[in-house]
């Protein structure tokens, strides 16, 4: 964490320094400032950025204590084939025909309860 934050204010410091070398090479253009100003102020800046750069790719905030665990479709996607496809297509079925059990059962209560207060 600590390097990510040197790395951040560090990028920050030489790109504002870098804009400033720069700024400073532009304004005294008509005074005779000499151009060798504008070199290190285009390397500060890009240096700056690639540190700023290398802190927003740090692997450093990346936790990795955990254990990966795998799912049930992990594995059965090692098993592959048709008996896979196959398990999968049953278990649909499976399910299916359980709401649709569910299903009629709550439309035969709808009806009786419609039924009861008919009468």
């Amino acid at each position: 964490m600590l390097r990510i934050l040197s790395f951040t204010f560090l990028g920050l410091l030489l790109a504002v320094v870098g804009f400033y070398l720069a700024y400073f090479y532009i304004t005294g253009v008509n005074d005779g400032k000499s151009p060798l100003l504008l070199i290190p102020s285009l390397a500060l800046v890009a240096f700056g950025i690639w540190l700023l750069l290398q802190a927003g790719k740090s692997d450093a905030m990346v936790v990795t204590k955990g254990k990966i665990t795998t799912t049930k479709s992990n594995e059965n996607k090692e098993k592959g084939g048709l008996e896979n496809v196959l398990q999968k297509n049953s278990a649909m079925t499976a399910d299916w025909e359980k709401t649709e059990n569910q299903r009629t059962q709550l439309k035969l209560l709808e009806a009786s309860a419609v039924a009861q207060k008919s009468d």
